[in-house]
């Protein structure tokens, strides 16, 4: 079975990505492993010294941070390793960018697609976070005025 099978992002960037990373489907780790990833993610990108998230919220305590699945999602048993991942914080910009997910997913796929650059990259870079901005701010202004929470750095 092709590995493609199971892209959710159509666009050729993560096609690419998704051909040269050998995933095998587990089943979900415990809290403790996943805790282990988002500790290693969050030194590797200096997450606690920035502190904001792969999309640009601030935090203030690195409790409120989680995983989110990036290249393979959570509902199709994605891993939870590095490669896979972006750190958000949970009750902001988690919970947001699955709300955008239900609503505009061109506008989803678009923001994890700056997310898995930012991953690919290895740092948080400040053009990626000016565009997912960009995606944000035209996700509200498109008829979505009642999703706007104003957590931005």
């Amino acid at each position: 079975m092709k590995n493609t099978n199971f892209v959710s992002h159509k666009n050729l960037f993560n096609i690419h990505l998704y051909k040269h990373i050998n995933i095998s489907y587990n089943n979900k780790p415990s809290g403790g492993y996943m805790n282990t990833v988002v500790r290693e993610m969050v030194k590797t990108y200096s997450i606690k010294k920035l502190k904001y998230d792969f999309a640009g919220y601030f935090f203030t305590n690195t409790k409120e941070l989680s995983f989110h699945h990036l290249i393979v999602p959570n509902r199709l048993n994605g891993e939870y390793k590095p490669y896979n991942g972006a750190i958000l914080k949970q009750n902001t910009s988690h919970d947001y960018i699955h709300l955008i997910e239900k609503t505009d997913e061109e506008i989803y796929r678009l923001i994890t697609d700056e997310l898995i650059k930012e991953n690919i990259n290895g740092n948080i870079d400040i053009e990626n976070l000016k565009r997912i901005r960009c995606l944000l701010l035209y996700f509200e202004k498109t008829n979505h005025e009642r999703y706007r929470p104003t957590y931005f750095a």
